[in-house]
């Protein structure tokens, strides 16, 4: 399955997300420094999905706002 997402960093509102038709928006609290903010939005999604965090993987949007994450169910 994959995933739409648009990532806010550095968020005051973090951890929350809100689901919308297209996409998800995912506020983390992780600057986009060193992949941080990546890695808190895969365990964000992974904990939503009550799923192990190995099983949600980046694969489109690396260092931008809009990502496509694949999760294994």
């Amino acid at each position: 399955m994959k995933l739409t997402v648009f990532i806010k960093p550095n968020s005051k509102q973090a951890p929350k997300i809100v689901k919308n038709e297209d996409f998800w928006t995912i506020f983390v609290k992780s600057p986009p420094i060193d992949d941080k903010a990546n890695i808190e939005a895969a365990q964000l999604i992974a904990k939503d999905f009550n799923l192990a965090k190995s099983k949600v993987n980046l694969i489109k949007g690396h260092k931008a706002r809009y990502k496509t994450f694949e999760i294994k169910l």
